[in-house]
């Protein structure tokens, strides 16, 4: 099967990513990494538009009842549905003025994961960050130099995650129920040549589609066989 890319649309962006499908309202979402700019595209009017948020932005993501969870380089903040006000969670690390926010994803139960990283991506200062239901954060993972790929299995009870210049991707198992990570192990292991593995989505089939940075692609493996 020959499978054909399309332009949807030419946005120009430095560096898009993060996309998430809102099925409730039928449209994509995804921000411009290196940019301050959330965008938005109904497939069913053809219709593009982008908001502003005045910094870097590394994840938006709409809520059930409205607005969204926005994680930006100064933190993670909720947009108000109806008057787009933004109200502040949490501050990102005051001790590290050069990190940021790069990635954001919920998990099955609705907890919202995004990770930080330095400017330049280059330093180990990063941190996996959980913020549950009640708005209260945690750290989970430290020490990530780019924690970009995060993704659950379709049963929920897998969480899969990537530091890009780790070229693996690793399995833990998930509690639903407390959002608690065990038994962290290599899965997948990223050949040299191909790039860096950076975003990275779950299919229906519990295989891992994934971006490469600095590799011009997309992959798709099995994490129970690592083969491509």
């Amino acid at each position: 099967m020959k499978i054909q890319a399309e332009l949807v649309i030419d946005a120009k962006s430095i560096l898009g990513g993060n996309p998430y499908w809102d099925d409730q309202t039928q449209t994509l979402c995804w921000v411009d990494l290196m940019d301050s700019k959330v965008y938005t595209y109904s497939p069913e009017t053809h219709t593009n538009r982008w908001l502003e948020v005045n910094q870097y932005v590394g994840a938006y993501l709409p809520r059930q009842n409205g607005g969204a969870v926005i994680a930006l380089q100064t933190g993670v903040y909720l947009l108000q549905p109806h008057t787009n006000e933004v109200i502040p969670v949490f501050s990102s690390e005051t001790n590290l003025p050069e990190n940021r926010f790069i990635s954001g994803k919920c998990d099955p139960s609705g907890r919202f994961w995004a990770g930080t990283s330095d400017l330049e991506g280059n330093k180990p200062w990063g941190t996996l960050y959980c913020m549950n239901r009640d708005h209260t954060l945690r750290p989970v993972l430290v020490n990530a130099t780019l924690p970009w790929g995060i993704d659950w299995s379709p049963d929920g009870r897998l969480m899969y995650f990537i530091d890009s210049p780790t070229r693996e991707i690793v399995a833990f198992d998930f509690c639903l129920e407390t959002g608690s990570l065990d038994n962290k192990r290599a899965v997948v292991e990223f050949p040299e040549g191909t790039g860096w593995p950076a975003g990275m989505t779950v299919d229906e089939e519990g295989k891992l589609w994934v971006a490469h940075w600095g590799g011009a692609r997309v992959s798709r493996w099995d994490p129970e066989t690592g083969r491509l």
